[in-house]
């Protein structure tokens, strides 16, 4: 049977736009019904280990714009299915909360104000079409940005390596900005989204050292429906914590801090202000990996999901 183009697909009078969508995502899901079963299957063992979210629309999700706008329905179920293969191998069962809106907590700072910031790993639920899990920043019971991402195969993104982070949404919680710049001075002058990115460095690193790819302007779905109105720069944020752009498209990032950039250009007071945010993170990276560490050892004293 040919591939089905659900976005050319006719419109309907009387508003069905929907309808026609849904019809070519069912036309896309009976096309290659083997492959849907398997993906269904490979969820549910997911489910039972409390490893994916609990929600019905998650054997869906491959049929819709996900993750990449450039990415066909058979790319976007595999890269699914190498994130469930993946976790259920190196993943504990049973013992991580990562069930939204609480999530599996992994850091924590009871600042000099009185709040306490957290860092929380959970199932994705703000952005559940840029990944499958998201990294959380709050403040209190206040979420100020959040990370979401897959684990996959590096040869989905033209990457050598057997597994990759795959980054698919970046934000920071609209309406909050001044949550977010009290939440930067009670953090060292770090921004919540900087330590975002260390926090999915340290994973990365707990998982040994796997590297991270983060999706560009032009391959993020915002640009379906946002266009030109999209606030966040992918490309700018990429380059500001050292990736580098890859032939495909994409941006790669290392999986440890980052990088001991030359000071030689800055005033010997800015230099001092760098070194100091550079020490923070720093710390922060270690601290994380210990925690990491710990959540995955379950795994390693045989608490792994038999497949």
């Amino acid at each position: 049977m040919p591939a089905v183009n659900w976005r050319s697909l006719p419109s309907v009078p009387g508003g069905s736009r929907t309808f026609s969508r849904r019809l070519g995502q069912l036309l896309l899901a009976l096309r290659r019904p083997i492959s849907h079963l398997t993906l269904r299957g490979l969820l549910n063992r997911a489910k039972m280990a409390d490893l994916a979210a609990d929600e019905r629309r998650i054997y869906w999700k491959y049929v819709g714009n996900y993750f990449d706008v450039e990415m066909r329905g058979d790319e976007r179920r595999q890269i699914i299915e190498d994130h469930y293969e993946f976790i259920l191998r190196h993943f504990p069962k049973n013992t991580l909360n990562i069930q939204p809106p609480d999530g599996e907590i992994f850091w924590t700072n009871q600042a000099a104000n009185g709040s306490t910031y957290t860092m929380a790993l959970m199932a994705a639920y703000r952005s559940p079409m840029e990944g499958e899990l998201e990294l959380v920043f709050r403040e209190d019971a206040n979420d100020l940005a959040s990370i979401a991402f897959l684990f996959s195969r590096g040869s989905r993104v033209d990457m050598a390596h057997s597994e990759v982070v795959l980054i698919g949404g970046l934000q920071g919680a609209f309406g909050r900005s001044a949550e977010y710049r009290r939440a930067t001075k009670e953090n060292d002058n770090t921004t919540p989204i900087a330590m975002l990115i260390v926090a999915i460095r340290a994973l990365a690193s707990a998982m040994g050292r796997i590297p991270l790819v983060g999706v560009s302007n032009k391959k993020h779905i915002a640009t379906l429906y946002a266009g030109g109105s999209k606030t966040f720069d992918y490309d700018r944020a990429w380059q500001d914590f050292d990736a580098r752009r890859l032939a495909s498209g994409y941006f790669s990032l290392d999986a440890y801090e980052q990088s001991q950039r030359s000071l030689t250009h800055l005033t010997s007071s800015h230099k001092a202000r760098a070194r100091r945010r550079m020490a923070v993170k720093r710390r922060l990276y270690e601290s994380i990996c210990e925690s990491f560490e710990a959540l995955l050892n379950a795994n390693r004293a045989g608490n792994a999901v038999s497949l």
